[in-house]
């Protein structure tokens, strides 16, 4: 007997949150301790690695991450391991060239520091290789457990402790680098044989093809990334290794959990909307709204919550000091982010509008990119952060009424002739536990 469809989104919803969860809790207690262990400089200087090389994963990723858990949700099962091999064998053949031409810039931008950089650029790069957007359009919150989130989780904590008996940065980079890369080994090596049960024997189109296809998808990414990483490395290019970048960091790292958090909502909603091709419209609506109000609550939080928190989370680092001045407009941008996060992945790439994503992406970095440059030469933080809101704010606009352009037109699912929504068909008793 199935379940009732809400207690069964609910259990979705729970199952990807258990993940973000413990990912979230770990991130948050390594800054404390490894700023105790590494100090705040030498903190800083793993900040700037992971903000620049999660920049550049987004050119191995090449989209998946946005729009894939979409493109998987409204895929039939059969064709869905001819879909995860093109994506393995593109995001291989991206990750050889991604990685010399990483490596050397973050070598320059750590002022010559080739051991952290190249530690840094494996241990970053390796979870865009991942799996974590498959699970996401498969609803399947156990195996993004067990497969991806565990093994990266116990890297990190191994990470943490090595940091400690050292006292040395490529200690915590070499084993959030192992982590990630059995993460990434289980992560294929499970969907390959999963999927391959319901191969239907469709080959996968070349790379070449492949990659034409996710062009919007990573025009997206890359450009609306851009004006959250180019604080970061602005401030550092400008301003140097001291207080300020230290400062900045924690209020990024404050805006970036928060995003995490979100990201059970949104992983929800792009399995949700797209699941009753003739609710869509009014599905879209509902998840509008939330997508708003759960951004404005997190923008709150982000808002108020990051100058209290702060001083936590840098024991002994007095010269760190977040005020509201800087934390007040990621709170704003925040709120862009949650309405961007369901509009743009949940609602507009379920029509096929990923060109309306990629087009408001790009407007938000002409807009922010040159303010943020800017105020980071300018030296104030404060501009910095309104910059980073005036960019997300613009986003969300443009896709709002690209949304509402397609509501008024009538607009379908762009879904594939034998496409299966993820709760139609009856839940196999082996996988039920990964719904």
């Amino acid at each position: 007997m199935r379940a009732p469809r809400g207690l069964v989104a609910l259990r979705r919803l729970s199952g990807f949150t258990v993940s973000v969860a413990i990912t979230a809790i770990i991130s948050v207690a390594a800054i404390p301790t490894l700023i105790t262990a590494l100090g705040a400089v030498t903190w800083a200087q793993i900040g700037v690695a992971q903000t620049f090389v999660q920049f550049a994963a987004i050119f191995v990723g090449f989209g998946w991450g946005a729009t894939g858990p979409a493109l998987v949700a409204s895929t039939g099962l059969r064709r869905r391991h001819a879909l995860f091999i093109e994506s393995v064998r593109s995001r291989l053949i991206l990750a050889l060239i991604v990685a010399p031409v990483t490596f050397g810039i973050l070598t320059i931008m750590l002022r010559g520091d080739a051991l952290i950089a190249g530690l840094g650029t494996i241990a970053y790069l390796l979870p865009a290789l991942g799996g974590t957007w498959y699970y996401a359009g498969a609803a399947k919150p156990a195996r993004l457990l067990l497969q991806n989130t565990l093994p990266t989780t116990l890297g990190t904590i191994a990470g943490i402790i090595a940091a400690h008996v050292t006292n040395q940065a490529w200690s915590f980079l070499l084993l959030q680098a192992i982590g990630s890369l059995v993460a990434a080994i289980c992560d294929t090596t499970y969907i390959w044989r999963h999927t391959h049960r319901d191969a239907d024997g469709t080959e996968p189109r070349s790379t070449r093809t492949v990659l034409a296809s996710q062009k919007h998808a990573v025009i997206t990414s890359s450009t609306s990334s851009l004006y959250v990483t180019l604080p970061v490395i602005a401030i550092n290019w400008f301003l140097g290794e001291g207080p300020a970048l230290a400062t900045y960091l924690i209020a990024d790292r404050m805006f970036r959990f928060a995003s995490i958090a979100f990201l059970p909502v949104q992983q929800f909603f792009q399995g949700w909307v797209p699941e009753v091709p003739a609710e869509f419209a009014r599905r879209a609506r509902v998840a509008t709204v939330a997508g708003i109000a759960i951004g404005a609550i997190g923008g709150a939080c982000i808002a108020f919550l990051s100058p209290v928190v702060a001083p936590i989370l840098s024991p002994g680092a007095s010269e760190i000091d977040v005020s509201l001045s800087v934390s007040g407009p990621l709170g704003i941008a925040f709120v862009g982010i949650g309405t961007t996060a369901v509009v743009g992945y949940a609602c507009l790439v379920a029509v096929g509008r990923t060109r309306a994503l990629a087009v408001s992406t790009v407007v938000g970095a002409l807009v922010g990119a040159p303010l943020i440059l800017l105020a980071a030469w300018a030296g104030s933080l404060f501009f910095v952060a309104c910059a980073v809101a005036v960019s997300e704010i613009c986003v969300a606009g443009y896709q709002l009424l690209a949304l509402r352009s397609s509501l008024r037109s009538g607009a379908t699912l762009a879904v594939s002739d034998d496409a299966v929504a993820p709760l139609q068909p009856p839940i196999p008793r082996s996988e039920e536990s990964d719904v």
